[in-house]
């Protein structure tokens, strides 16, 4: 009788466990990837073309390799998980405003080797932290797309952006970005707005403009929108097609050297006295100092919360003199939710240890800002590295593209077996899959 309790007692323990736990499971993430493209104009909102279903709720969406995904609903569901558009894939928001549902709301953007985002609605889209994971486009097409406007928040990663829009399409980048490179083409006329420092990246500028001559323009609305390193190069004729606006500063910024239909421009401070410049800000083109040190933040880095990293920056002597009595100063460009400590606090060193740690949910970048200065130098150099962190370290391994083999019991698949993949189990307990008749063989 003791031995029939005790087994009572250890069944219905676990059975209680199981049930307690289950909503673990039902609340973990899960992904769904889009491989066809049937319903035309709106394949995103067509079931069957989705391995787990149109993207709905706490889900992560992926566009694979080589797809083109087209949005066209205004019911499209909204999701909080985040999107991935995998290299060569296309993601267009067409037709219905609602359609934007397939980026707004999505904790992150992730955009592979030759992915495009295209908008084409009379409606604005405010688009979540994008990551560049190689060369990608984002780009309106002619159309509906005319007069609106994308806000973008932080666009992380050293790769190029392209950047391809219609007619008088307005773009706010509205955070520091990484992007290595920035490239703006023409459709027709459009707006570029550069609305806060380090919003036009790293590396050169360039406006190109459609057949006409038309092109981008280009506002300076923070100081210090690009880097004191680029090469702003402006072709075209402007917004009006006449080279009267190529570029209006709102705000005074600093570059290296200034190209103006690929004919390099004098160094010295532009006004809006020069030809193709408006608004009351300073450009200022200053060329690079050659005894200026080279300077390299160091590769970049996946880590998990709470896991220290150490940046190891480079820094190489340039010249004939080079600069003396260097220090070091690294800053960091982190979302919301996120906390980064140096150590030692001062971070004037050249591999400082840096810990970030993280509120939990999707993976976030911090970008981390080396600084060099010299004696009598009124200008630092910089550099740029960035930090992708996920909530745990399988996360993180998973995230660097390294092959995981789970073992058999991991259900979950999070690197470790444990109760959760036990909840998985008791949802399916005692089910039985025999047949029950016989089956036929199909021929």
């Amino acid at each position: 009788m003791m031995i029939t309790q005790n087994r009572t007692k250890i069944a219905l323990t676990l059975a209680a466990v199981a049930m307690a736990i289950v909503g673990l499971t039902a609340a973990s993430a899960q992904a769904t990837t889009i491989t066809g493209t049937a319903g035309g104009n709106d394949s995103w909102n067509t079931v069957g073309n989705w391995d787990a279903g149109v993207p709905s709720g706490a889900v992560d969406a992926i566009v694979s390799d080589g797809v083109s995904a087209q949005v066209n609903n205004a019911a499209t569901p909204t999701y909080s998980g985040s999107l991935t558009l995998n290299s060569n894939s296309t993601l267009t928001m067409a037709g219905a405003a609602g359609s934007e549902n397939a980026v707004e709301g999505a904790s992150g953007i992730t955009m592979n080797a030759g992915s495009e985002i295209q908008v084409n609605m009379n409606a604005n889209v405010d688009f979540p932290a994008i990551t560049l994971a190689g060369d990608a486009t984002l780009s309106s097409l002619f159309g509906a797309s005319d007069h609106q406007t994308d806000n973008y928040s932080a666009i992380t990663g050293a790769h190029t952006l392209t950047m391809r829009h219609f007619n008088n399409h307005t773009v706010n980048l509205n955070a520091a970005n990484s992007f290595s490179e920035l490239i703006a083409n023409a459709i027709d006329r459009w707006n570029l707005r550069a609305k806060a420092a380090g919003s036009l990246g790293t590396g050169d500028v360039t406006i190109n403009p459609r057949a006409d001559g038309r092109s981008a323009q280009l506002y300076i609305d923070a100081a210090d929108a690009m880097a004191d390193t680029a090469t702003l190069t402006l072709n075209g004729k402007g917004y009006d097609n006449n080279n009267d606006d190529r570029i209006t500063m709102n705000a005074d910024d600093t570059i290296a050297a200034l190209y103006i239909d690929d004919v390099q421009q004098p160094l010295g401070d532009y006004t809006n006295s020069e030809s193709g410049l408006s608004g009351s800000g300073t450009l200022t083109v200053k060329g690079v100092d050659p005894n200026a040190p080279e300077v390299d933040a160091g590769v970049d880095w996946i880590t998990w919360s709470g896991n220290p990293v150490d940046p190891n920056g480079a820094i190489t002597e340039k010249g004939t003199t080079p600069w003396t009595n260097l220090t070091y100063l690294w800053t960091a460009v982190a979302p919301a939710g996120v906390t980064v400590q140096f150590d030692p606090v001062t971070a004037d060193v050249k591999a400082p240890t840096v810990t970030i740690t993280k509120d939990p949910g999707d993976a976030t970048t911090v970008m981390l800002i080396l600084a060099v200065s010299g004696e009598g130098k009124p200008d630092p150099v910089t550099d740029i590295m960035t930090i992708d962190v996920y909530d745990d370290a399988c996360l993180a391994m998973i995230g660097a593209g390294q092959e995981v083999t789970f073992d058999p019991g991991d259900v979950t698949e999070d690197c470790i077996t444990n109760i959760e993949d036990f909840a998985v189990l008791a949802t399916a307990w005692l089910d039985d899959y025999s047949l029950t008749a016989p089956a036929p063989v199909a021929k």
